[in-house]
């Protein structure tokens, strides 16, 4: 079957049409291949942070840190830096802040890391495998809490998961409760 044009041919392709279409950039502002970027490291992740956010405020020092722990201890490991600024002179001032690489001020990207992603608002670490398939919405977590045990694949407790087993939990307890209170044996 051929391929539809303009189709991506694997996971990293789509995440270059869908969230670095602008390209990926490093401090000096050279252009750096994305798919290089995922073959050279085991773990990629999109930082999507706003400058004006106090969530992302109080978080940023922290990351910075432990990506500055994991780089020095040559990890695998590499962030790209995604906008969430509601302008260029936010974005601007937020990029100099970040040692990684980083993609363009565009506004239309966080609505394309919403639908692409079901992640709706910043901060957010969005965890991607070397292939650029996506193992966790919640790498902030495992950034901040857990940086030694890179590359957290193997650590990863599901948020939306964890959710839904509590719910079928309470379900479960909640259906024998009234089984026990209306059912006279």
């Amino acid at each position: 079957m051929a391929k539809a044009r303009g189709a991506p041919e694997n996971q990293v392709e789509r995440l270059e049409q869908t969230i670095f279409f602008d390209g990926v950039y490093d401090a000096n502002n050279q252009r750096l291949d994305v798919q290089t970027i995922f073959d050279t490291n085991e773990v990629v992740g999109i930082l999507w942070m706003g400058w004006t956010d106090m969530r992302s405020l109080e978080i940023r020092d922290k990351i910075i840190e432990h990506y500055n722990l994991l780089k020095s201890q040559n990890a695998r490991f590499e962030l790209i830096f995604v906008s969430g600024d509601e302008t260029l002179d936010d974005y601007n001032e937020h990029v100099k802040i970040y040692p990684c690489p980083r993609v363009p001020y565009n506004p239309s990207i966080p609505l394309a890391i919403s639908r692409n992603f079901y992640a709706f608002a910043p901060p957010r670490i969005l965890l991607f495998d070397s292939n650029g398939q996506l193992f966790t919405k919640e790498g902030d977590g495992m950034l901040l809490r857990f940086p030694e045990k890179f590359p957290w694949k193997h650590h990863i407790v599901n948020l939306n998961q964890l959710f839904l087993l509590v719910c079928v939990i309470a379900l479960l307890l909640g259906g024998l409760y009234y089984f026990l209170l209306h059912v006279s044996i």
